[in-house]
């Protein structure tokens, strides 16, 4: 059967697998944004400067097509008509431009390559071969022909070339564009990323408080609303806690009820006349004993899954103020260093029982000085440190160990240290905390009690 530790245990995993999720979508998208979208903008990029290439390619064969229709000649010269010509070669500086080769002269230029130095491309072409390239911050198209006419054939080559200036002012634009639109969509990606996040990571959060709440008591059960994921969780958890606590409510009442009827039976068997032997009278005490012990035993929540937290000067100072009442004859002088933020997660009654006995024993002991300290080391709530001093004659290291085991009791300590400090040993190792026995700085014992979460 699956305890409500077990499932706390799951959802902490839940919690923590959904955390290293988290981080791995993040690993994901930040991949997508930094290396897929930047190779997708310069790949559109290429690709747009290609077309354009292509496209002026095209133009500039066009406007090959367009002088070779103005070709004009006669006996002695050659002229190019600028009546048909593509408008860009008659602005001048345009950054088109057009030259007329013949045996290595240039013989005519367009308007736009009057303001220019002209010169020519070295790379040699045969008649009919035409060459695209790019050479000296120009896109060259050069054609080679034989011209035919009335009055002869000549052997002419026909440039045309432009700035790239041109072609790179119209890639910049597009790119400022491009830029625009690609910020545009990694914002909204972002955006849905860490909505979906959001919206995914919020419920577990909210279970994570819950949880959390009850386990610092503040709740008995996890209530709110969760997605359909977490509702069956939730139930399940709610279920297990109220199992839990029928459980420990029936083991307390069966175990209360087998004690109490004990104790009838040991009072009349130590009434009657074979109380008389010492033997007898030793193993009844026992019983006594052990019988004491079971009852707090059924009513401490050590060993509950939730606890409740209680603050521990309040429940000290109370038994400060009825020990200085009993021990008024001792006149004992009480020293406390009780911290606000000492915290016991358990049982209100569990605490008073445990500083109880040991408060109590250590004003038997004592001579006139007892010192009672709780503190929180600050790393949790759930740690606490219970410090009790006294200036009495203390505990030899030998006598400590047993000093704690149940039924033994130190003679030479009648007064103090009896057999209330087994039961507080009990109680204490419950909560999986420590007690031990050391020499104080005041001349006596010191008992420290520590929890740990």
């Amino acid at each position: 059967m699956v305890t409500a530790s077990t499932l706390i245990l799951q959802l902490k995993y839940l919690n923590q697998r959904t955390l290293s999720l988290k981080s791995r979508q993040i690993i994901i998208f930040a991949g997508i944004i930094t290396l897929v979208l930047p190779a997708l903008f310069l790949s559109i990029e290429q690709a747009f400067k290609q077309s354009q290439i292509k496209a002026l390619e095209q133009q500039l064969q066009a406007s090959l097509y367009s002088i070779i229709g103005e070709i004009d000649l006669d006996a002695q010269t050659i002229s190019v008509s600028n009546a048909f010509l593509p408008p860009i070669l008659n602005q001048l500086d345009s950054g088109t431009e057009a030259l007329l080769e013949q045996d290595g002269q240039i013989i005519w230029r367009s308007d736009s390559a009057l303001n220019t130095l002209a010169e020519v491309s070295t790379r040699k072409t045969q008649p009919g071969e035409s060459l695209f390239f790019f050479d000296k911050q120009y896109w060259h198209y050069t054609f080679a022909l034989f011209y035919d006419s009335e009055f002869g054939t000549r052997n002419l080559v026909i440039h045309l070339r432009q700035h790239q200036d041109i072609l790179g002012a119209q890639t910049d634009q597009f790119r400022r564009i491009m830029l625009r639109w690609f910020l545009a969509i990694s914002a909204i990606l972002v955006l849905a990323l860490a909505f979906g996040l959001w919206s995914t990571l919020t419920p577990i959060k909210k279970l994570d408080i819950q949880i959390k709440r009850v386990e610092k008591g503040l709740s008995s059960t996890i209530d709110g609303r969760f997605p359909k994921e977490l509702t069956r969780i939730k139930e399940d958890l709610n279920l297990l806690i109220a199992q839990q606590d029928r459980q420990k409510d029936r083991y307390r009442s069966s175990l209360s009820d087998l004690t109490h009827a004990l104790k009838t039976p040991v009072a009349v068997l130590k009434s009657s006349s074979i109380a008389d032997e010492p033997m007898v009278i030793e193993q009844l005490d026992r019983m006594t004993s052990i019988i004491e012990h079971q009852l707090r035993k059924a009513s401490s929540g050590g060993e509950d899954v939730w606890k409740k937290k209680v603050q521990v000067s309040p429940i000290a100072d109370k038994l400060l103020s009825v020990m200085a009442k009993i021990y008024r004859d001792k006149d004992i002088v009480f020293t406390r260093q009780l911290s606000d933020d000492a915290w016991f997660y358990g049982d209100e009654a569990d605490l008073m029982e445990i500083l109880g006995n040991l408060i109590d024993n250590a004003c038997k002991a004592s001579k006139q000085q007892v010192s009672v300290c709780a503190q929180s080391n600050g790393q949790s709530d759930k740690t606490l440190t219970l410090l009790i001093e006294d200036d009495g004659p203390g505990v030899k290291p030998e006598q400590r160990e047993k000093l704690l085991i149940r039924g033994q009791r130190l003679d030479t300590y009648e007064d103090g240290h009896g057999v209330g400090l087994a039961i507080v040993n009990d109680l204490v190792n419950s909560y999986g905390a420590t007690l031990q026995i050391v020499d104080s700085p005041m001349g006596g014992a010191k008992f420290i009690v520590d929890f740990q979460p």
